[in-house]
């Protein structure tokens, strides 16, 4: 599993480059944004949607990724109720993601590429 994901990504390095790109930008608005911005929540999201539905990347990634936001909240528990509420947003935001792309995916006829 982790191996066609890490695949998806040595097909297509400037997918791997925009979804880090998210990521970062997911962690920024989780520790440095003071304020909760709905709007920013949006296109990220968007953003995230976009680029792994035009990049044809594993569905799989988003649940992961959303595993991984949801793997860090009780920590930041323990120092912040805040940013770990931020922190659930986004786990909860990918792993919705990437269940619609999951679903969207297994729609899609399987041909040739």
């Amino acid at each position: 599993m982790i191996k066609n994901i890490f695949y998806d990504f040595k097909k297509k390095p400037l997918a791997l480059w925009l979804v880090l790109a998210l990521l970062i930008l997911m962690f920024r608005d989780i520790f440095f944004v003071k304020k909760l911005n709905d709007s920013i929540i949006a296109v990220l999201s968007i953003a995230w949607f976009w680029v792994n539905r035009r990049s044809k990347i594993d569905a799989r990634f988003s649940i992961i990724s959303g595993l991984c936001f949801l793997f860090i909240c009780p920590f930041l528990m323990l120092f912040n109720e805040y940013l770990a509420m931020r922190a659930g947003i986004w786990a909860f935001l990918l792993i919705f993601l990437g269940t619609v792309l999951f679903c969207l995916d297994s729609k899609e006829p399987k041909g040739e590429e």
